[in-house]
């Protein structure tokens, strides 16, 4: 266990601690999708005096927010606090900078000029060009890099009354640049199996590590915790340490309304870090793919009312797996790539976006469109009253696979219809769709029509 150091000032009135970060406790965090993460972080604190006292709380990462901070210990009684943000400015860099070049840069003509700092002293800066010497331009000054011994630190300053004992400080905190996230794999094997499996990275893009702790994953991207006011991130090269571990397949959780996965062992998240684990190990599903030709009758636009088309287009293709009694708990949005098995090769096919899925849900996405199954649709009649319209469709739909093949008429009026007549039977699936099942032997073309009658507003 790291030792935890306390500098303190002994005065008449107060005493001042300095709390360090290291201390071997259960520590939690909880890490969003949106990139935005909360940490519970628990230190020891030893008071020796009763009295008030000032708490100087160090090793936080840069990227703290302002809001959302709550501090707790049996042993001190809060009253108030404030964060302190020592950052870099443009003071501290042209101290470093005197005797060196740098670059004076005139935005408004967009010009640089190569210049040395000669001096800066009460806020004077002294630059020597090739044609000559100026003093304090207007022109902005940029540096070639960032000073190894200058650093932006922050800490929390805390007030409050102290009793002598030993307890452990509660910090509670959320931070940004901290973020995961899913990537799954399908691998499409036949027309009815494939093999999904997926992995979570976690990101720690701020400039702190965190030692050994207990890490949530929360899907979802819909928390709001405000940043801090002139907060600015300083530009480093770092590097990304990339880690293998399918040993920490995280746990589903059920909470309402919310996705949360524990990771099983405590992780640490080094600064500026990259961690890769599993998070659905290899799973064979069934699978469906879905042709569907999707329209939706006009009857506004007077222009296109009746319209027509001889001209085929390619069909949307859908995937529905079957996960239901496979994988038993919510899956989380992320990154889907597609792999298709050809002559005993895993080819790469495509990158999709994963649909967040609860548990119980069949998994389903748009897949790519076909050029094999092919659909037409042509407003053929059109009558309109009083009471509402009439709408005649008429579909063409063309199977070019070498097997036979099935295509769903997406019917989508947008509002109320009501059927009148069609040459096939339709399921309504909501007053606002109607659905169709059309199959077609191999190189069958079909026609079919469907009348609606969609009513006007009252």
């Amino acid at each position: 266990m790291k030792q935890l150091y306390i500098f303190f000032l002994l005065s008449y009135l107060y005493s001042s601690y300095l709390i360090e970060d290291g201390y071997d406790s259960k520590n939690t965090i909880f890490i969003y999708q949106s990139g935005k993460t909360l940490v519970n972080d628990n230190r020891e604190l030893k008071i020796e005096k009763n009295g008030k006292l000032d708490l100087e709380i160090i090793g936080l990462p840069s990227q703290l927010l302002d809001s959302g901070i709550q501090i707790n210990a049996n042993n001190f009684k809060l009253n108030t606090f404030s964060i302190v943000r020592d950052l870099i400015t443009e003071k501290d860099l042209l101290n470093h900078f005197v005797g060196n070049k740098i670059i004076l840069k005139d935005y408004k003509n967009n010009i640089k000029i190569d210049a040395t700092l000669i001096s800066y002293k009460n806020n004077t800066a002294v630059y020597g060009t090739e044609n000559g010497v100026i003093i304090n331009p207007k022109l902005e000054p940029i540096f070639p890099f960032i000073p190894k011994d200058l650093k932006e630190e922050i800490y929390i300053e805390a007030t409050g009354i102290g009793n002598i004992g030993t307890s452990i400080l509660k910090l509670s905190y959320f931070t940004e640049k901290v973020n995961w996230e899913a990537e799954y794999h399908l691998i499409l094997k036949d027309d009815d199996k494939a093999t999904l499996s997926a992995n979570y990275q976690v990101q720690n893009k701020t400039d702190k590590s965190f030692p050994p702790s207990e890490v949530f994953l929360i899907a979802g991207k819909d928390i709001a915790v405000t940043s801090p006011k002139n907060y600015r991130a300083m530009t480093k090269m770092t590097s990304v340490e990339n880690i293998e571990n399918s040993s920490n397949q995280p746990l589903s959780l059920d909470i309402d309304d919310v996705m949360i996965y524990k990771v099983p062992s405590k992780m640490s998240l080094e600064k500026k870090s990259n961690i890769n684990s599993s998070f659905i190990a290899p799973t064979q599903l069934q699978m469906k793919k879905k042709y569907i030709a999707l329209h939706s009758p006009v009857y506004f636009d007077r222009n296109r009312r009746n319209y027509s088309s001889n001209s085929l287009k390619s069909t949307d293709i859908f995937i529905e797996l079957n996960s239901i009694n496979k994988i038993k708990y919510h899956l989380p949005e992320g990154n889907l790539n597609i792999y298709q098995i050809k002559d005993g090769q895993k080819i790469f096919i495509g990158n999709k976006s994963f649909p967040k899925t609860s548990k119980g849900n069949q998994i389903y996405f748009y897949f790519k469109k076909s050029d094999d199954i092919l659909h037409s649709f042509n407003q053929i009649e059109y009558e309109e009253n009083n009471r509402g319209y009439k709408i005649t469709i008429e579909a063409k739909f063309k199977n070019l696979k070498n097997k036979k093949s099935e295509i769903i008429w997406q019917e989508k009026p947008g509002k109320f219809a009501e059927i009148l007549n069609s040459s096939v039977d339709f399921n309504k699936e909501n007053i606002f769709e109607f659905n169709a099942s059309i199959s077609l032997d191999i190189g069958e073309t079909k026609k079919e029509t469907l009348t609606l009658f969609i009513p006007k507003r009252d």
